[in-house]
């Protein structure tokens, strides 16, 4: 997977590691997206391990 976003960042722990776009392995239940996303403003998480 290869998330992008301008002006965006990659966490890991809690500290910044470098902007986007970055590349990285998916892990079952590893990856959390959080944001406020183009619905209405409201924040949204995804983990990979919960069904979409």
């Amino acid at each position: 997977m290869e998330p992008a976003g301008e002006g965006l960042r990659v966490y890991a722990d809690g500290e910044p590691v470098a902007p986007l776009p970055a590349a990285g392995v998916r892990v079952p239940g590893a990856l959390s997206v959080v944001g406020t996303g183009r619905w209405a403003g409201s924040p949204t998480t995804t983990r990979g391990d919960q069904p979409r």
